[in-house]
């Protein structure tokens, strides 16, 4: 073979070599690119659901928690104020499971200087704070007390109150057995005539009165030296997370008493004693 024919076989095998070079991509090799790139890409765009659906959910319950305990916590602060007075008788009659009449009181003595040496000023309110059912919601009814005072030296209140609504998406806690626990339920003294009497002692048996369709009686409510509050807060409605988020349980209690009970046989402690 001369010179010539052996350099035209190599420049003929270069040749050939740049054309397989340059061919490109078969159907298959783009197939099986795509799909890895579109399994890459779901994954992708997973993670990030996934991150921002658990980052809602987690912010949702801490609100959640947050709006309960808030609710709570103020509902107890009216409640603890209820001993306006010695022997004073913070819980009103035909307070039910699901019904709450109590008396309150705050100082609103104006914070001046000048009025270091006034006299406090007690104002005294009528709350009666509901549990509606059918809405779900705690609502409170605020009558703010008048100057003017019975024969029997109570305290007299508007009949026009204000309303405002506490909590929502309240629900009644259920027990194991199905049974619901009441929102609100009272507690008195034992007295010494009752079963598993202790001197000084509350009656860990919640007044009946309390669950009857009417309500505490008069002389039952006279004698509630304790107030127990239990609701479970139901997360809000939300298609991604409605059944990832459990309902918050909150349970809290105001004794009335200003001294410690006494363990003296008789007479049995009163409330705001």
């Amino acid at each position: 073979m001369s010179l010539l024919s052996a350099r035209r076989s190599r420049r003929l095998r270069r040749l050939r070599a740049r054309a397989r070079d340059a061919r490109g991509f078969t159907l298959i090799e783009l197939m099986i690119s795509a799909s890895l790139g579109i399994t890459i890409t779901t994954i992708a765009f997973a993670a990030m659901h996934f991150v921002s659906v658990n980052i809602s959910q987690t912010d949702d319950q801490v609100h959640l928690d947050q709006n309960g305990r808030t609710a709570l916590a103020n509902i107890m602060l009216e409640l603890h104020s209820g001993c306006i007075s010695p022997e004073a008788r913070p819980i009103r009659a035909e307070s039910s499971e699901k019904l709450i009449k109590y008396i309150n009181a705050r100082n609103e003595a104006a914070r001046t200087e000048s009025a270091k040496e006034e006299e406090a000023h007690v104002k005294p309110y009528l709350h009666e704070l509901k549990y509606e059912e059918g809405s779900e919601k705690l609502v409170e009814k605020k009558y703010e007390g008048l100057s003017e005072k019975t024969e029997k030296g109570e305290w007299t209140f508007s009949t026009t109150p204000k309303t405002r609504v506490i909590a929502t998406h309240i629900a009644q806690v259920e027990t194991t057995e199905k049974k619901k626990i009441p929102i609100f339920r009272y507690y008195k003294y034992f007295e010494p005539e009752e079963a598993g009497y202790e001197a000084g002692m509350l009656n860990p048996t919640p007044l009946s009165g309390g669950e009857s369709k009417t309500g505490l009686s008069s002389s039952e409510a006279e004698k509630v030296a304790k107030v127990t509050v239990t609701f479970a807060v139901s997360p809000e409605e939300k298609n991604y997370n409605k059944h990832a988020l459990e309902a918050l349980t909150l349970e809290d209690s105001a004794v009335y008493r200003l001294t410690p009970a006494s363990t003296a046989e008789s007479p049995a402690p009163q409330p705001c004693a």
